[in-house]
């Protein structure tokens, strides 16, 4: 990635890039631009911190809340983006989500460092504390829709190939100091049985497993294993709640009301509906009590190499005629 100085003119932006504030998404969104720009003048009273640049032609605009404490994107902040770079067209929703486990479908059971994309009406949905499905009525302009189609033509024919190769492009250049940027082995992927829950433990300095204490007789046997650690792309529906899930029999439950759910995560659909957008989420957790961090920077990364091959399918000169702007609320 290069750096350099053109006009910071807000009206030069075509693409915003939303993910949350966590190091993991920022910094892999940031190592994805081929070109740096020089950042806008932050606005008094501005919630987002944005970080500007070219990706594959395109003048992309990542965006991310400032305040520390406010982790998790919402419509506030992504109606403030827009009022910013009011030229943008294209919403994508680039982050980290939790996976909902297919067993009885190999094809597609989703493992940790996999990536969910909705594309199609009706796979952006809000669940309510009931589990009551709302669908997302203001979805991705039909130029992004179209051009995440032609990427996952070409993700097909390459058999994951290019992913693998991109993904570990940028793995080398992110630091290798952070935890979060440490190449998980395949063997820690641990899915639990889901009446099973998390026993906490007192860390060694050299252990780095916070499932160190757990049952490994409580571990799901699956149908078939995968030999090497290269995150796979599924297409289908992701559900947004209003909290962070972390018990995996509230998951069954709710999977078992909804059973196209492939991804669970918070706040995506409500944002979806206020200012449109397509929902690309890589896979760190199962949304049971077993998290693991270590897997939040191959998610994350997954994500945002998805995000960027599709933003190379993405005609430079496509204008969506209907531009970004504000819908119902959920």
């Amino acid at each position: 990635m290069s750096s350099t100085e053109p006009s910071s003119d807000p009206r030069i932006y075509r693409v915003g890039w939303i993910c949350a504030n966590r190091k993991a998404e920022y910094m892999v969104a940031l190592a994805m631009l081929d070109e740096l720009h020089s950042n806008p003048l932050q606005v008094l009273g501005n919630v987002n911190t944005y970080m500007l640049g070219e990706l594959h032609g395109h003048n992309v605009v990542v965006c991310y809340p400032k305040d520390p404490d406010q982790v998790v994107p919402t419509p506030f902040h992504a109606r403030m983006m827009l009022e910013e770079f009011k030229t943008i067209q294209h919403v994508l929703l680039v982050g980290i989500g939790q996976g909902v486990p297919m067993q009885n479908n190999e094809d597609t059971d989703i493992r940790l460092g996999d990536v969910v994309i909705a594309i199609q009406e009706s796979e952006v949905i809000y669940l309510n504390d009931q589990f009551r499905s709302t669908s997302v009525k203001n979805l991705a302009d039909e130029a992004l829709r179209s051009a995440a189609n032609q990427f996952l033509t070409e993700y097909k024919k390459s058999q994951g190939d290019t992913l693998g190769k991109n993904m570990l492009k940028t793995w080398k250049h992110m630091p290798s100091k952070s935890s979060l940027f440490r190449w998980p082995d395949i063997c820690e992927d641990y899915l639990f049985n889901s009446a099973y829950e998390h026993v906490e433990f007192v860390r060694h300095e050299d252990s780095r497993d916070p499932c160190e204490s757990c049952d490994r007789d409580e571990l799901v046997c699956r149908k078939k294993q995968r030999c090497e650690l290269l995150p796979r792309i599924h297409s289908g529906v992701v559900a947004s709640l209003n909290y962070p899930l972390r018990d995996a029999r509230t998951r069954d439950r709710m999977v078992e009301m909804h059973k196209k759910i492939r991804c669970l995560d918070m706040k995506s659909a409500q944002i979806a509906n206020a200012v449109g957008g397509l929902v690309i989420r890589g896979i760190s957790g199962y949304a049971d009590s077993h998290q693991n961090e270590k897997w939040q920077g191959l998610a994350a990364l997954a994500a945002a190499t998805c995000a960027s091959w599709l933003l190379s399918c993405l005609p430079k000169a496509a204008a969506s005629k209907d531009l970004v702007g504000n819908a119902g609320t959920i």
